[in-house]
């Protein structure tokens, strides 16, 4: 009987974990969950390939995201519009963003937004990633 109880724990404990997910929403929002929790290469697996590509190498985008993000916290996303192509295979997700930067200056966190409107692509995985375009930011903007 101990079997059934450890297969479901470790189902809710994959299920909650930071990735890409199977709505476009839900990828919007596992990578600011992973955002809050500082890991980086959970955030770059939720680029797509495309992306990724773009930026150089995996090293390069964790690089990137450790700094762009340093001093952020507290991130909290409202989805406001999601919409999808007719193919149902690409989309945009326009969000709502707040969080906290910690200043040095004044050596304390202040509110801050990070609002955006981000392109996603389902790949043949089934899960939504995001797609940024060539000026589009990987990080939050004050």
């Amino acid at each position: 009987m101990r079997l059934p109880a450890l297969a479901l724990a470790l189902s809710l404990i994959a299920g909650c974990s930071n990735g890409p997910k199977s709505s476009p929403e839900g990828s919007v929002e596992s990578y600011y969950d992973a955002a809050n929790d500082q890991d980086f290469e959970a955030m770059v697996g939720i680029l797509a390939p495309e992306s990724l590509k773009r930026i150089g190498s995996r090293e390069k985008a964790v690089a990137h995201l450790q700094a762009s993000f340093d001093g952020w916290s507290d991130f909290d996303v409202d989805v406001q519009d999601v919409r999808l192509d007719q193919s149902e295979k690409t989309g945009v997700v326009q969000f709502n963003c707040t969080a906290k930067v910690f200043f040095q200056k004044d050596r304390k966190h202040h509110p801050a937004g990070c609002n955006d409107l981000w392109s996603v692509i389902r790949q043949e995985d089934g899960r939504w990633y995001i797609l940024l375009p060539e000026a589009q930011r990987l990080k939050p903007m004050l």
